[in-house]
C-alpha cells in the first residue's frame, strides 16, 4: 500500500506510475465518460506486473485513486518500434 504522496513521487521500484499527458495518447479529449468537474482532475496511470497485464488509468481525489479504465493492452499510449 502506498500513500498518495508516495504514489505521486513514484520513488518505489515496485510501482511505475505517472501523470497522463492526453496530447500524447490515443484519447486526445481525456476521460470523456466523466463529468466536467472530474475531467479537471489530474489523470494518472500505473502498471500492473511489469506491463504483462497492462495499465490502470484513473484520477486521484483526496487520498483515493479512482479507476476509470483498465487497459490490459496498453492502448492509451501508442507503442513505437
Amino acid at each position: 500500500m502506498f500513500t498518495i504522496s508516495e504514489f505521486r513521487e513514484n520513488k518505489s521500484h515496485s510501482l511505475r506510475a505517472h501523470k497522463i499527458t492526453w496530447g500524447e495518447t490515443s484519447e486526445q479529449y481525456g476521460f470523456t465518460c466523466l463529468n466536467s468537474q472530474l475531467k479537471q482532475k489530474e489523470a494518472w496511470q500505473f502498471e500492473i506486473s511489469k506491463a504483462e497485464h497492462g495499465r490502470v488509468h484513473g484520477i486521484i481525489i483526496d487520498n483515493v485513486f479512482y479507476v476509470v479504465w483498465i487497459d490490459p493492452a496498453h492502448n492509451l499510449y501508442s507503442r513505437q518500434n
